[in-house]
């Protein structure tokens, strides 16, 4: 929650085009709020659709617990997803998922034009 008052927010497009390869930035606060409003860089490795029906775009962006929720950007500002997940473990790294922006909008309900 802020309660400061933006003067602009990100669109949100249910057609968003994205593909392998294009660069995106994940927005959050990783960690702590000492790290807040940290930006970390990427591309788009995958797209995964889950048994379950659950669409994911999976990313090599640098992600940690505070980064869910925040924002997957590409650019011109053109918001794609929710940062939701990671895979860590031994020997692994940069495998971040996130919430494809038209699934947040149909589980949001909204009415997009």
């Amino acid at each position: 929650k802020s309660e400061y008052k933006f003067p602009v927010a990100f669109q949100l497009q249910s057609n968003v085009n994205c593909e392998l390869t294009d660069e995106v930035f994940a927005v959050g606060t990783p960690s702590s709020l000492e790290l807040s409003q940290t930006v970390s860089k990427g591309i788009i490795s995958a797209f995964r659709n889950e048994k379950s029906g659950l669409n994911l775009i999976q990313t090599d962006v640098s992600v940690n617990p505070g980064n869910s929720g925040g924002p997957l950007l590409k650019n011109p500002a053109i918001f794609i997803g929710i940062v939701n997940s990671k895979i860590s473990g031994k020997s692994i790294e940069g495998l971040s998922f996130c919430t494809p922006v038209k699934d947040v909008i149909e589980y949001l309900n909204l009415n997009v034009k």
